[in-house]
């Protein structure tokens, strides 16, 4: 039995068409894959169907932290509950059965603003586990989470599945769902086309890749020094005694699992988190945060452009020919007057990237930079990376056509910062 419906419909955003005349179903216990280039079209519709559906769908959104009302998963789930109306004396007993079931008991107090990526969305899909919704929506729900915490997460979203329950996500790595899809709707040019599971095997061939990573011994002054580096949470130590020197130009990859302590580097770095030892930076800085809509202090596309090229530390991409060519290739130059909180997430990870390269700061600090970008627009934005002299520091647990930029990496592991002769 069908469960969503679309009859010949077109679906806007500010009165312009994004899908045009959208006629499909989908049934009861179906999983459905969305894919589609950033803009094409697949956040658009899954906000159409929570606005239809909104009394029964449970979602897990690609920046989880824009669906957290309180401080700490401990209230966060006493809200959920009291609003499912759970029998008061048992919440207690409820809340630490969900938070043992989904590894975060020990980050029970714990501010939400301070868990990792992938403690966030575990948390995130604990609430919509527990719902009791029949329709589960996952908005690139793996974009910033490592290996370990997806292999975990997918079991959660195969226990639903088994459940019965229906579920639609939106991936730019199909390849996480091989057997689990049963149809797979691809966004193209406005359009919905629909593929069933005869031709899977054409579509996953088109997303397998290989990298080739070449690291090599940098040479030249410092930008970045750290000394006897030391950060802590809530009493316990995150970092310990970090020592490092990052050299000018250098690209730079620092990987780790969830919660070792990567993002609370790059702000240590950028002063943005309090810490004990000595950091000294040669030259000015940007930090691109992982929610890009952070970053922009204007309204319209246009508008940030001209601010950054006002704000522009150095003139490595001032020319306007060369920013149009850029605003093509990355396909946002249409979209100069529109406002940058109505574009996509792709597109806005898109602009943001564009504009620290035209800012061209020394040093810039890229936190899950392409997490939720397809691979057109990764290698576009790392060639685009490429054309800046600046040092680059990148966490990225996607690590597509970054072989192409990375000419040394770290590992953060038991609070230590290693240096990696290769990355496998």
């Amino acid at each position: 039995m069908a469960v969503i419906e679309f009859h010949n419909q077109d679906i806007n955003v500010e009165k312009k068409i994004i899908l045009k005349k959208v006629n499909l179903s989908i049934d009861a216990g179906e999983f459905i894959l969305l894919s589609g280039v950033s803009g094409s079209g697949k956040t658009t519709f899954i906000n159409k169907i929570v606005d239809e559906y909104q009394q029964t769908a449970a979602r897990v959104f690609q920046n989880p932290d824009q669906q957290f009302t309180m401080e700490t998963p401990l209230l966060e789930l006493v809200f959920l509950l009291e609003n499912l109306r759970f029998p008061s004396q048992k919440i207690g007993q409820k809340i630490d059965e969900i938070l043992r079931e989904f590894h975060l008991l020990d980050k029970k107090n714990q501010f939400v603003y301070t868990l990792s990526g992938g403690e966030q969305q575990r948390l995130a899909l604990a609430e919509a586990a527990n719902l009791k919704s029949d329709l589960v929506i996952l908005d690139e729900p793996f974009a910033s989470v490592d290996r370990k915490n997806i292999a975990f997460l997918l079991d959660k979203v195969k226990d639903l599945k088994k459940a019965g329950k229906t579920i639609i996500v939106a991936d730019h790595n199909p390849l996480i769902y091989q057997g689990l899809a049963n149809r797979i709707f691809l966004f193209e040019n406005q359009k919905v086309k629909i593929l069933e599971k005869n031709n899977f095997d054409d579509f996953y061939q088109g997303f397998r890749y290989r990298n080739n990573f070449h690291l090599k011994q940098a040479h030249g002054n410092p930008r970045i020094k750290i000394q006897n580096l030391s950060v802590g949470f809530s009493n316990r130590l995150l970092l310990d005694n970090l020592k490092t020197e990052i050299l000018n130009q250098e690209n730079v990859l620092i990987s780790g699992e969830n919660g070792s302590g990567k993002s609370t580097l790059l702000k240590s770095i950028a002063g943005l988190q309090k810490y004990e030892g000595k950091i000294k930076t040669y030259g000015r800085l940007s930090l691109a945060f992982q929610n890009s809509s952070d970053s922009f202090l204007k309204t319209t596309v246009d508008e940030e452009i001209q601010l950054s090229k006002k704000k522009a530390f150095n003139h490595y991409l001032d020319d306007q020919q060369q920013i149009e060519r850029w605003l093509k290739k990355l396909s946002l130059d249409k979209l100069l007057e529109s406002s940058v909180y109505t574009l996509s997430g792709g597109e806005q990870k898109k602009l943001q990237i564009l504009l620290l390269v035209i800012q061209a700061p020394e040093i810039v600090l890229l936190d899950e930079p392409f997490s939720g970008l397809d691979k057109k627009s990764v290698l576009n934005l790392i060639s685009l990376l490429q054309e800046s002299r600046s040092t680059k520091i990148f966490i990225s647990h996607q690590l597509f056509g970054l072989d192409k930029i990375i000419s040394s990496a770290y590992l953060i592991k038991n609070k230590k910062l290693i240096k990696m002769e290769n990355i496998s």
